[in-house]
C-alpha cells in the first residue's frame, strides 16, 4: 500500500503601505491535487490507496478425443466409444468433469450388458496432472426403431482452469435388407472360345450375368480376376471391373472381353474367376478353364535310327538275295 502524504503552512507578515495592508503568504505543497482544507482554514495530511494487483492463475491445456468402433450400424448394434483426456501443460488441470450426451435414439448400456434407458451421463470429477491423460470406454445402444441417418455423440470436457472443449464421433446408421418373397437371384456363367491355346495366343471370354429372381438387383459390379500370365488387351492389365447397374428380373447382362497369353508363359491349365456382386446379393463367382500347351516346332529335331547287326554283311545278304531271286525267275522261263 502506498500512501501519499500533503502538507501546507502559512506565514502572514503585515505591511502596511498607505492605507492598504498587504500579506506575503508562503505556501508550501506536496501533493496539492489531493489535499482537502479542515474547518479551520489549514491544511492536514490526506491518504491515497492504490488497489492491491490480482493473482495470476496457472492455466491448464486440455485436449479430448472421442472414437467410435463402428462408423456403420444397424438398429439394435451395440456401439462402443472411447474418450481420451489430455493434459499437455506443465500445470495440473483440477475439477476435471467429463459428460456425454447421447443423440436421440442411443442409450447407455450398463455394466451388465441391458439397456440404461438414460442419454446423459457426466464422471465423477478427478485432477489431472501435467503430461498426463486419462482414457473413459463406454458402451451405448442403438434403438431398435432408430431411423437411417449419421448419429453424432459429443463428449465435452471441463476444469476450474480451463474452458469447456468438445469432441464428437458418428456412427450412420442404415437400415438392413430383409429378403422376403420379392427378391433379386443372379446366376453367373463364364465361357472360353477354345479349350486350348498356345503360349502368345489371344482367346476371348464371355460372362453372362441373369437374374431369375423378382426384383432388380441393384448397382451390380462384375470383376474379372486374370491368371498369372495373362493380361487384357484393352487396358494391358491382370484385372478388370465393370459397372453393370441395376438388372431387372430376367435380365441378362452379356461381356465378352479378349484376353492375350504371355509367349513365355509355360504350358498348363489355368482358370479364370470372374465375381459379380449387387447391393442386395451375395457374391457369385464362376470360372472358365484354359489349357495352355507347349509349341512344338516340326524339323527341329532329327532322329537316326541305326538297324541292328545281324552277324553278316549286310550288302552280301542283299546280294545273295537278288541272285536267288534272279535264278528263280530264269528256271521258271526255262520250263
Amino acid at each position: 500500500m502506498k500512501i501519499l502524504n500533503f502538507q501546507a503552512k502559512h506565514v502572514l507578515p503585515m505591511v502596511v503601505v498607505g492605507v492598504f495592508a498587504v500579506a506575503a503568504i508562503l505556501i508550501s505543497v506536496s501533493v496539492p491535487q489531493t489535499a482537502k482544507a479542515n474547518d479551520t482554514g489549514s491544511y492536514s495530511p490526506s491518504t491515497i490507496v492504490e488497489p492491491e494487483p490480482k493473482p495470476v492463475t496457472a492455466t491448464a491445456t486440455l485436449s479430448i478425443i472421442k472414437n467410435v468402433n463402428k462408423s456403420i450400424a444397424n438398429p439394435g448394434d451395440k456401439l462402443t466409444y472411447t474418450v481420451t483426456v489430455s493434459n499437455s501443460s506443465n500445470t495440473t488441470a483440477t475439477n476435471v468433469t467429463v459428460s456425454d450426451k447421447l443423440p436421440a435414439g442411443l442409450t447407455f448400456v450398463n455394466s451388465d450388458g441391458s439397456n440404461s434407458g438414460e442419454t446423459e451421463y457426466t464422471w465423477p470429477a478427478f485432477d489431472l496432472a501435467a503430461g498426463t491423460d486419462r482414457t473413459f470406454t463406454y458402451d451405448a445402444l442403438v434403438d431398435s426403431n432408430a431411423t437411417v441417418n449419421v448419429y453424432d455423440n459429443v463428449a465435452t470436457v471441463s476444469a476450474d482452469n480451463i474452458d469447456p472443449i468438445s469432441a464428437k464421433a458418428s456412427t450412420e446408421v442404415r437400415i438392413p435388407v430383409v429378403l422376403g418373397d420379392e427378391t433379386p437371384s443372379l446366376t453367373i456363367t463364364k465361357s472360353v472360345n477354345k479349350t486350348f491355346a498356345n503360349a502368345g495366343d489371344k482367346v476371348t471370354y464371355t460372362v453372362k450375368v441373369t437374374n431369375n429372381g423378382d426384383k432388380p438387383a441393384l448397382n451390380a459390379v462384375l470383376t474379372d480376376t486374370l491368371p498369372t500370365g495373362f493380361v487384357f488387351t484393352d487396358n494391358n492389365a491382370k484385372s478388370h471391373t465393370w459397372a453393370l447397374g441395376d438388372i431387372v428380373p430376367s435380365e441378362t447382362v452379356t461381356k465378352t472381353y479378349e484376353v492375350k497369353i504371355d509367349a513365355s508363359i509355360p504350358a498348363g491349365k489355368y482358370k479364370n474367376t470372374a465375381t459379380v456382386k449387387a447391393n442386395n446379393t451375395d457374391p457369385l463367382t464362376a470360372q472358365a478353364t484354359l489349357e495352355v500347351k507347349e509349341v512344338k516346332v516340326l524339323g527341329a529335331e532329327t532322329t537316326t535310327t541305326q538297324l541292328p547287326a545281324t552277324g553278316g554283311d549286310l550288302l552280301g545278304l542283299l546280294s545273295g538275295a537278288l541272285l536267288i531271286g534272279s535264278g528263280i525267275i530264269l528256271k521258271r522261263k526255262l520250263k
